[in-house]
């Protein structure tokens, strides 16, 4: 899922926004490519079908402080992304894409480094887009 999310770090949260993650199993048709590239790596296929086998739920994201929902154990504090990759049971590489998300979207913010790794703790507000109200100004 934070595949996709890391392209709405600039938009969301918004008032008027929420996201809706529909968890799903597929079965996708593969069949190997035709071979135009030079050297043939694991991945080299192309996709025939995809077929929908079963809808689990949906979820909702409309604050921040949503995203926290995803992570099912306790973090230490301060954390990072090591500690994430603990915790959700990932590698470390999809355990950044996490800890990016919840920064730029204002669910955790950075407070140091440990080594080359960025610490991070759970903000304690989430990061709302405000409006100013428009001004007008009367002709004297």
């Amino acid at each position: 899922m934070f595949d996709e999310l890391v392209h709405f770090t600039r938009v969301f949260p918004h008032p008027r926004l929420a996201l809706e993650v529909v968890l799903v199993d597929v079965e996708e048709y593969r069949y190997p490519g035709h071979g135009r590239r030079r050297r043939r790596r694991a991945g080299d296929h192309i996709t025939e079908d995809i077929k929908l086998v079963r809808v689990h739920g949906v979820l909702r994201f409309e604050t921040a402080q949503d995203l926290w929902s995803l992570v099912p154990g306790k973090l230490p504090r301060p954390f990072h992304t090591g500690h994430l990759a603990d915790v959700l049971k990932v590698k470390r590489g999809i355990a950044q894409r996490v800890a990016y998300c919840f920064h730029k979207m204002g669910a955790a913010r950075q407070i140091g480094k440990e080594g080359n790794a960025w610490l991070y703790e759970a903000a304690r507000k989430p990061r709302r887009m405000v409006r100013k109200p428009k001004t007008r100004r009367r002709a004297a």
